[in-house]
């Protein structure tokens, strides 16, 4: 699978710009990160992707296909967000287990599947806590643990890591690292502070107002950023003083 967005604008009522003319690729088993302050769009262009936002015009194309006018059901899209998406009363065994169950699958498969994945994770010895009492990093896992029960053609994230702490939050981009590749499938992230970029040491877009204002590699836009803004984006997220790919303590306010 191949994602290509074709200068896709989103129209958003009340707001003085929208999310305008927006063209990007990410090949199969490739990160892409969107990267940008609280409002800029980011968030909105992957939603758009998914299906949940509407575009005024323009096209996206999984594997050359247009998604467009495809049910959501039927995409194989795992949408990534803050909130994640789980049963917070349920222990991890019955989250990883709610998809198979929906498939009528027997209960010792069942088990076996969720010992099998918990195994590989690893969540071995968190299968019988409730979700509500793991930390940020282990909801996530149990999130990307689900992963291992679907078909996905694309896999989208949207910046929950943004709340973690720094040793958190590299071992979440490490997991993530590997997904891509894992599926074979694009991966696009959006993420508020681009020294997770610098992590991922990936392709990325700047963001401001709803347009791209610089898509290159990480390493390549902290070495010559084209206007003041990404180069204050950068300096401001201390991206700048980090080429080595590991993350900083960062002011988060944009």
């Amino acid at each position: 699978m191949s994602l290509e967005l074709k200068n896709i604008r989103l129209d958003f009522s009340g707001l003085k710009w929208a999310v305008r003319d927006i063209s990007f690729s990410v090949a199969n088993g490739e990160v892409f990160v969107l990267a940008g302050g609280i409002g800029s769009g980011k968030s909105s262009i992957l939603r758009a992707i998914a299906g949940l936002e509407q575009i005024a015009s323009g096209d996206i194309l999984l594997n050359n296909n247009s998604i467009l006018n495809t049910p959501i059901k039927e995409k194989n899209i795992f949408l990534m967000q803050e909130n994640l998406a789980l049963f917070k009363a349920k222990t991890v065994f019955k989250n990883l287990a709610h998809s198979l169950k929906i498939k009528k699958l027997p209960k010792e498969a069942i088990e076996t599947q969720v010992l099998e994945v918990a195994k590989k994770v690893p969540l071995e010895l968190l299968l019988n806590k409730k979700i509500k009492h793991l930390s940020p990093l282990e909801k996530i896992k149990v999130n990307l643990a689900r992963l291992s029960f679907r078909q996905i053609d694309l896999i989208l994230i949207d910046d929950p890591f943004i709340f973690l702490n720094e040793q958190d939050a590299k071992t979440a981009l490490d997991l993530i690292k590997n997904l891509a590749s894992e599926y074979n499938c694009p991966l696009v992230y959006t993420c508020l502070d681009p020294n997770h970029a610098v992590h991922l040491n990936s392709k990325t877009a700047i963001i401001k107002e709803g347009k791209i204002l610089q898509l290159d590699t990480i390493q390549n836009i902290i070495k010559a950023p084209t206007n003041n803004f990404v180069k204050a984006y950068i300096n401001s997220q201390t991206a700048l003083g980090n080429p080595s790919g590991e993350i900083c303590t960062a002011d988060r306010a944009v």
